[in-house]
């Protein structure tokens, strides 16, 4: 199914208690690494089973601006590099969330803690980072 929408530019996932990945291991078997050309935002709240997004980091992301993550507490890898997503300007989530992140290596984090970086405690904003990422 995510072969189709290539057209998509705005996709929210919220209240499924047994979603396990956004995308599955099935589809990814032969998918394109710019297989979401067009999205460029990317909701996910109360899926408490989620453990991924993706299995890798080689979809490209090329035009996603912001995600937001809410109560995705299993959820701790994004599926990023310092290669794709290069747009990508802002996080929102949970304080816990953000603490959980785990990435690849010391450099992914930090690139993702310079973008505009905002941070919730049991709903309400308790941050707002507002950091400029430096291209190298």
């Amino acid at each position: 199914m995510i072969k189709e929408l290539s057209k998509l530019q705005h996709l929210e996932v919220e209240e499924c208690s047994e979603i396990e990945e956004i995308i599955t291991e099935s589809e990814s078997i032969g998918l394109e690494p710019d297989v979401l050309p067009r999205l460029k935002i990317l909701v996910l709240s109360n899926l408490p089973r989620v453990k991924r997004i993706w299995t890798s980091d080689s979809l490209k992301w090329p035009s996603l601006e912001r995600i937001k993550i809410s109560m995705c507490q299993i959820l701790t890898k994004l599926p990023f590099n310092n290669e794709n997503a290069i747009n990508l300007r802002r996080i929102e989530a949970d304080q816990s969330w953000w603490s959980a992140l785990e990435c690849q290596d010391d450099a992914i984090k930090q690139r993702l803690r310079c973008l505009k970086l905002k941070v919730f405690s049991n709903g309400m904003v308790e941050q707002l980072f507002e950091l400029q990422y430096l291209k190298s």
